[in-house]
């Protein structure tokens, strides 16, 4: 806020703005809508390579949002943000734009033969934890303890497209709602 803009519409709460961005009532509720649907992976690299470019499967869950303007100079690994429709995850310490509203375990690891951890399509699904709890749960990753949660699994797009087709009135108000409050977030940008 300082050193880059003092000003901006997401300072200084980048939660805060997320829900006034969508139409949501407070930041709690960002934080259901990130933890209550899986993140599809549609592509890799979009900040440096292997940080997934990921869109929420639940219509209701996707939320939109500026980026910073200008950018971040210094961004944590892990942190995730959501940067227009896109939730990314910074795989290293860098520069960057997304609202941030939460921060993962590593997904890179430059020891292995191929190091990033997420392919595309790759489902992704966040867990709330505690800040302690990270803490040791990304101490176990990086020094080789701990283990992701990965399981195999279809993907049918005949289920999907009538999950699509059952929420589509919910899908509607929720982007009607979310339009409206978009301008009313950024106004002045």
């Amino acid at each position: 806020m300082l050193q880059i803009r003092p000003t901006g519409p997401y300072l200084p709460d980048n939660i805060g703005f997320m829900a006034r961005c969508n139409g949501l009532s407070d930041p709690q509720e960002v934080i259901q809508k990130t933890l209550t649907t899986e993140y599809m992976v549609f592509g890799l690299g979009d900040v440096y390579l292997g940080a997934p470019c990921a869109v929420p499967l639940d219509p209701r869950c996707r939320m939109v949002v500026p980026k910073y303007n200008p950018a971040r100079t210094w961004t944590p690994e892990g942190g995730v943000g959501i940067g227009g429709a896109y939730l990314c995850i910074y795989p290293m310490e860098s520069p960057g734009g997304y609202q941030l509203f939460g921060r993962t375990l590593p997904i890179w690891n430059t020891q292995a033969p191929r190091p990033w951890l997420l392919n595309l399509f790759d489902r992704i699904q966040f867990e709330e934890v505690s800040e302690e709890e990270l803490t040791h749960l990304r101490n176990d990753v990086l020094t080789g303890k701990g283990e992701f949660k990965i399981e195999e699994s279809q993907f049918s797009l005949k289920d999907y497209t009538q999950f699509l087709a059952s929420v589509e009135d919910e899908t509607k108000a929720f982007n009607t709602r979310q339009s409206k409050a978009i301008m009313s977030a950024t106004e002045g940008c």
